[in-house]
């Protein structure tokens, strides 16, 4: 590779990439397409997870499982993941595809006591049919 010049546009892990091509003799430049940052630490994404609690959603697509994961978890570590979840449990959630699907799953796990209060907040008249009882 000696007197190629190599354009790394990764991210993650872009140290590691390039090392391994310059020893190989490539000259390494780095120009990330996209970046990295930890959700946590993201104020836009804090802002909108904020701006979508004050305002839910109709509607939402997932396009992955790792972007709702790490979405949630961000609004977890701030004391928004019960609001966030709330919001986004009116909203008719639409999946890209099977993993994104799953995430879907998880986020509206619920037990039956929490369905109970999501309906009784809501004003939903509620039957519940144990079975073997009458």
């Amino acid at each position: 590779m000696a007197g190629c010049v190599v354009l790394v546009t990764a991210d993650r892990r872009s140290g590691e990439l390039g090392a391994a091509l310059a020893r190989r003799g490539a000259v390494i430049r780095y120009a990330p397409a996209l970046s990295m940052v930890p959700n946590q630490d993201d104020t836009a994404l804090l802002a909108g997870t904020r701006a979508l609690i004050a305002y839910p959603p109709d509607d939402v697509v997932v396009t992955t499982d790792i972007g709702l994961r790490g979405w949630t978890e961000a609004a977890d570590a701030v004391g928004l993941g019960e609001q966030l979840t709330v919001a986004l449990g009116a909203a008719r959630i639409v999946a890209r595809g099977p993993k994104a699907r799953g995430a879907i799953a998880r986020l509206r796990e619920t037990t039956g006591r929490d369905l109970i209060r999501t309906v009784v907040k809501r004003g939903y008249r509620l039957e519940l049919m144990e079975a073997g009882t009458r």
